[in-house]
Parts: structure tokens; sequence; C-alpha cells
């Protein structure tokens, strides 16, 4: 996946992408949240996110950042932390798993933007999913 096809994922993700018959905007990271479709699904997008992240890090640190691109993180986080808080929608356990998520989306963000290299940046998720940073780690952009 190369830079381009990686922000056009992320903006399903943050249901900025107005193509809403794209297969890709319903299991986008913010769109699973309004009606909620599951811990698992949200899980998975949660991952991708953060690979996309982990792909977009060199983009991420650029003296100029791609405005569209931030927009599409903040949405993640903002509309996760917001639509994410509800306890008359989520139980206590799913509230505490989107709150994480969206604590592991943003944390690497703001230290990219801080300028932390990639390794420190990811270091949180690298401790909790070490298998997936494996394979962050040999993906290919």
């Amino acid at each position: 996946m190369n830079r381009e096809e990686a922000k056009w994922k992320l903006s399903f993700h943050s249901s900025r992408n107005e193509d809403i018959e794209d297969p890709f905007w319903e299991n986008g990271f913010v769109r699973l949240l309004r009606p909620f479709k599951g811990k698992q699904l949200l899980e998975e997008a949660f991952h991708e996110v953060v690979q996309l992240t982990y792909l977009l890090a060199d983009c991420i640190q650029e003296e100029q950042v791609n405005k569209e691109m931030i927009a599409d993180f903040w949405t993640i986080v903002h509309l996760g932390k917001s639509w994410g808080s509800s306890d008359e929608v989520f139980t206590d356990s799913e509230l505490q798993k989107i709150a994480y998520f969206t604590e592991q989306i943003s944390y690497p963000v703001f230290c990219l933007l801080d300028g932390t290299d990639k390794e420190t940046a990811f270091e949180m998720y690298a401790h909790d999913y070490p298998e997936k940073m494996v394979q962050l780690e040999n993906s290919i952009i």
C-alpha cells in the first residue's frame, strides 16, 4: 500500500470520505460506533488505523503536514471519544475499550507531530500488541 492509498483508507475510518457506497465506508472506525457493530469489528478497524498511522509516520512528521490527513486522525479520535462515551449505548467494558483504542491512536500521532522517532511513538502499541508490531515493522510502503 502506498501513502496515497493509506490516506484514502484513513478517510473511510474517519467517515470523512464522501463515497458512502464504497464497502470500506461501512467498516470504518467511526462508522462502526454508530450504530455500534460490535467489539470485534471495532478492534479490527482499530488495528488498521494504527497500521495506517505507522505507514504514514513520515507524512505526519513532514514540516508541511497534509491537512486532510490530520483532519481524518482528529475526527477518528474526537468522535471516538465523544461517541464512545455514552453509557446508554455501550457497556462499561466497551467504553473502556473504546477509550483505550482512541488513546492508542492519538498517542503515536501526537508523538510523530512533535518530532518523536517512530519506535518511541509506537512503544505503547508494541508493548500491548507485540505480534501486530512485528507485522507493522515488516510492512512496506
